[in-house]
């Protein structure tokens, strides 16, 4: 549709060699009417409306020509081959224009996962991060309560080696 229209707005408004023949014609045939008109008496009777239709019967409009537009369809309709080769131009145009889009939408879909796996994976690793610390943070705990429970227990043998000696 985007070639199309500036196609058809420049078929719409060139002037071909028919347009100008016709514009002469009609110039030349308004003359010919003013003319035949202005020796018509001037009155208001019958007669008079009846001269004047003879002028206007003696001298018709030219037919129109057809738009270019116009031309350009009667064009088409002469010569089939080029309007299918025409037609098949287009229809690969438009094709490969589809192609071209999806392929690009293929490529920003392919970036997007890509970022997506990134960010997938640097949350994985900072939650393996996080559970590490975790974990060393729990086993530093367990060591000091090892660590504090040895120190208790040492202590209490101490007190019990103690209570004995000095009981005996």
């Amino acid at each position: 549709m985007a070639v199309t229209t500036p196609l058809m707005a420049l078929l719409a408004g060139c002037e071909t060699a028919e347009d100008k023949r016709y514009k002469e014609q009609l110039a030349t045939v308004t003359r010919q009417r003013e003319q035949c008109e202005a020796q018509v008496p001037a009155g208001r009777g019958l007669d008079s409306f009846n001269r004047m239709t003879d002028c206007w019967d003696r001298y018709p409009w030219p037919e129109p020509p057809k738009s270019a537009l116009g031309q350009f369809g009667d064009f088409l309709r002469e010569h089939p081959v080029i309007t299918v080769v025409v037609g098949f131009v287009i229809f690969a145009w438009i094709c490969t224009a589809i192609a071209n889009a999806d392929a690009k939408r293929k490529a920003q879909q392919a970036a997007i996962d890509a970022e997506q796996e990134r960010v997938r994976a640097e949350a994985e690793a900072i939650e393996s991060e996080r559970l590490r610390q975790e974990e060393e943070a729990r086993a530093a705990a367990e060591q000091q309560e090892r660590a504090a429970a040895a120190e208790h227990n040492r202590r209490v043998q101490e007190e019990v080696a103690r209570i004995q000696r000095d009981e005996l």
